[in-house]
C-alpha cells in the first residue's frame, strides 16, 4: 500500500513538474517576443544593433573554440604525440561546438580528424 501511494505521488509530482516546466517555457517565448517587438518599435536601429551584437559574439566565441583546437594540434606537434590530454581537451572543444554553435555530429568529427591527421602523427613540423 505505501508503495503504491508512493509510487503514485512520485508519478504525479513528475507530471506536474513538467507542466509547470511546460508553461513556463511558453511564458518565456511569449514575454521574450513581445519584448522584442516592443523594442523594435521605441527603437529599430538599437535593436537591430544588439542582434547583431549577439551574433558577432557568438561567432567570435565559435572562432574561440576553433583557434583553442589549433593550440591543442600546436601543443601535441611540440610534444611529437598526441596524449590523453590532448584527446580529452578535443572532445570537450567539439562537443563545444556540437552544443552552442550547432555543428552537425558529422561536421565536428570531419574536423577533428583532419586536425589529429594534421598532427604529429603525419610529420608536420613547427
Amino acid at each position: 500500500m505505501k508503495d503504491g501511494i508512493f509510487f503514485a505521488v512520485s508519478r504525479l509530482n513528475i507530471l506536474f513538474l513538467n507542466a509547470v516546466k511546460q508553461f513556463a517555457d511558453v511564458l518565456i517565448a511569449i514575454s521574450t517576443a513581445l519584448t522584442n517587438a516592443v523594442l523594435r518599435i521605441i527603437d529599430k536601429e538599437r535593436m537591430d544593433h544588439a542582434l547583431s551584437t549577439i551574433q558577432q559574439t557568438q561567432e567570435m566565441t565559435e572562432l574561440n573554440i576553433l583557434n583553442s583546437i589549433d593550440e591543442v594540434k600546436n601543443d601535441a606537434v611540440l610534444q611529437g604525440e598526441w596524449n590523453e590530454e590532448h584527446e580529452g581537451r578535443l572532445n570537450f572543444l567539439g562537443t563545444m561546438l556540437y552544443h552552442e554553435h550547432d555543428w552537425e555530429e558529422e561536421q565536428v568529427y570531419r574536423y577533428i580528424h583532419e586536425v589529429i591527421a594534421a598532427g604529429p602523427d603525419a610529420g608536420i613540423e613547427e
